[in-house]
């Protein structure tokens, strides 16, 4: 939408969770918001109806947007309509893990989502294999993943020279 702005204090905002503590960052800022369209947590609904927002578990099927492209509301599935200066919608991400998952690294589900396993180094349960970012927990943020590749790479680096060094001391003994 070509007129979106950001949100401020005192607008309607229409929000939806879709991970632990999604609804929270527009919580603090708006005046009137809206969870909408999904089943609240009791733990988010609790703190919703203590902070006065509305809890709408109707679903949202479009996001509306007037003659400008501006956003203007939210349709839900039986038709009805409500006016809203922003919306927003939690990311949900899915990691890209078949290959590690396909070579046999150990994963869970985690957050709805799958997981794989590291140490705090980054090793998988596949030796010789690393991992990094979104495939090893639910943060998706670029800092949090290019510092779990930068622990994932120093440990890479450590584990060749420690090979590199066994191997030394094993040929020096012949």
């Amino acid at each position: 939408m070509g007129g979106a702005r950001p949100a401020h204090r005192g607008d309607r905002v229409v929000g939806r969770e879709r991970a632990p503590g999604a609804a929270h960052a527009p919580a603090l800022r708006a005046r009137d918001l809206l969870h909408a369209g999904c089943r609240a947590a009791p733990a988010t609904r609790d703190a919703l109806d203590a902070r006065g927002i509305a809890i709408e578990e109707r679903p949202v099927v479009e996001v509306l947007s007037g003659d400008d492209d501006a956003l203007r509301g939210i349709r839900f599935e039986d038709g009805d309509e409500l006016a809203a200066q922003a919306v927003f919608v939690a990311p949900r991400t899915v990691a890209n893990d078949e290959v590690l998952v396909g070579l046999g690294a150990r994963s869970m589900r985690q957050g709805g989502a799958r997981r794989v396993l590291i140490d705090e180094e980054g090793r998988t349960s596949v030796r010789g294999v690393y991992a990094a970012g979104n495939v090893t927990g639910p943060r998706s943020s670029v800092p949090w993943t290019m510092a779990t590749g930068s622990i994932a790479g120093t440990s890479i680096n450590a584990d060749l020279v420690d090979e590199d060094v066994t191997l030394a001391v094993s040929r020096r003994r012949r």
